[in-house]
């Protein structure tokens, strides 16, 4: 177990790099403004990329451990430690997507949410905001990445 966490923290920095990559996609296919009443239903394309992320860490921890039986504990206890790291990695990664990816995506949802969609401004301005956006990927990524993790692990068990 010595060496529990550092493919674990390598798949993370994978995950991380997809991320940010993942929205330059969204920006350039126009989700964060002129499409942005997709972004919704558009983003969570991203759940299929992101469970393959998962599968290849768990098969490469597997690979590299092959003195030990490798059932679905220890498959579930690799994809806690990926998603422990995602999960501390999310706030830089946040940050610079909202601020350099696409610095104008609050602007331009929360206008789209007042003008189209009727919310009010102020509960909109509390939504969508680097604090609370980075404190909503850091509780989804940990949420999805815990169950996802039970269920790849089914799959990913020797």
């Amino acid at each position: 177990m010595k060496s529990f966490g550092r493919i674990e923290f390598k798949w993370a920095v994978i995950f991380s790099v997809f991320s940010i990559a993942w929205v330059f996609f969204e920006k350039s296919m126009g989700w964060h403004d002129r499409l942005i009443d997709r972004h919704d239903s558009m983003t969570l394309l991203i759940v299929l990329p992101s469970a393959l992320i998962y599968v290849l860490a768990m098969r490469d921890k597997r690979k590299r451990h092959t003195e030990r039986e490798w059932g679905w504990l220890y498959a579930f206890r690799s994809g806690l430690g990926l998603t422990g790291f995602i999960t501390l990695l999310t706030p830089l990664v946040g940050w610079f997507c909202l601020t350099y990816v696409s610095p104008d995506f609050f602007a331009n949802m929360i206008h789209y949410m007042v003008n189209e969609q009727g919310q009010d401004p102020d509960d909109m301005e509390r939504y969508f905001n680097m604090s609370a956006y980075i404190t909503m990927f850091m509780v989804g990524r940990a949420t999805l990445g815990i169950a996802g993790s039970a269920l790849l692990a089914v799959w990913v068990r020797k």
